[in-house]
């Protein structure tokens, strides 16, 4: 029988102790989820004394085969960065917690157990509680109190709270989410992989973005939907004005639509910092792009600055 989990445990039986005498030995949070960090997870008779039936591992690196196969287990690969993305992660470790509260124990854990494994434990009491991301946090640190999220996760489980506790790719919040990481990438320098380009607009199905697309004003080819355009916030302090009062009084904010990378740019910016951006059916010139960033005639600066001129597209309501 075993009398407590947090510093030590006794076998009734044999009183027999397992010491685990570590002020940040896994902690209960809710039900049958605990927190705790990668000593819980390879402490085998800990786990064994609690029931762990369960394991979620947030890290880079799963855990060994010899301990992975004697639970069912999820492995999420997250760096503990500001920059990390957490929030498109987050709906597949939040309905495996969900599934292991019900049918067993579950230890969700990363390497030190106060920042990425608190994150998904917080996103799990938001949905299944219908509660803030405060009050979850309250919760999680009242039974740990040396969780500590970085700033990063915070933002974006703030986000997840705007979206309901489901991420909603469609979902303002989620854009300024998906243009934040887009910018991080250029700024670092790191190559575009192909994998970070959105699909082409025509292959695109089943979302309520999809009903306003921009074709190309030549052959009206579908180039990308609203959900790809840069949803940025005017610089009044910046913006161009001409020297003509009655130009400026009709002259549109922003001349240029700046976009997320596309399938279709991917022969121009894979392996280019600058260059032109035309359309991939009849070459009609659309714009320009620069991984630098550019300024929009709003007066915002944008990176990266992937811009096709509004002049070049028509837009297409559904």
């Amino acid at each position: 029988m075993l009398y407590c989990y947090r510093n030590f445990a006794c076998d009734n039986d044999s009183n027999l102790c397992i010491n685990h005498d570590r002020s940040n030995s896994m902690h209960l949070i809710d039900e049958n989820v605990y927190l705790g960090d990668i000593q819980d997870a390879r402490n085998a008779p800990l786990l064994q004394d609690i029931g762990i039936t369960y394991l979620l591992t947030i890290d880079v690196e799963e855990l060994p085969a010899e301990i992975a196969s004697k639970y069912c287990t999820k492995f999420v690969d997250l760096e503990d960065t500001l920059e990390a993305n957490l929030l498109d992660l987050l709906d597949t470790g939040v309905n495996f917690i969900d599934e292991a509260n019900n049918e067993g124990r579950v230890l969700v854990h990363c390497n030190a157990g106060v920042s990425r494994s608190a994150s998904f434990v917080c996103a799990w009491l938001m949905k299944k509680k219908g509660i803030c991301l405060l009050e979850a946090e309250e919760l999680v640190t009242k039974q740990k109190p040396d969780v500590a999220i970085n700033q990063g996760f915070i933002r974006q489980l703030l986000i997840y709270e705007t979206m309901g506790c489901k991420v909603d790719r469609d979902h303002p919040g989620y854009q300024v989410h998906k243009f934040r990481k887009l910018r991080a990438l250029a700024e670092s320098g790191d190559r575009l992989s192909p994998e970070v380009l959105s699909a082409n607009p025509s292959k695109i199905t089943g979302s309520i973005n999809q009903d306003c697309v921009y074709k190309c004003k030549k052959c009206r080819r579908p180039l990308f939907s609203r959900c790809n355009i840069n949803p940025h916030d005017v610089d009044e302090s910046k913006m161009f004005r001409s020297k003509n009062p009655l130009e400026s009084r009709g002259r549109t904010k922003c001349s240029s639509y700046f976009l997320e990378p596309i399938q279709w740019m991917a022969s121009s910016i894979i392996d280019n910092m600058t260059g032109k951006l035309d359309c991939p059916s009849c070459s009609f010139k659309l714009g320009r792009f620069n991984w630098a960033g550019a300024r929009c005639s709003c007066g915002r600066w944008i990176t990266p600055a992937l811009q096709v001129h509004v002049s070049s597209v028509d837009e297409s309501v559904r």
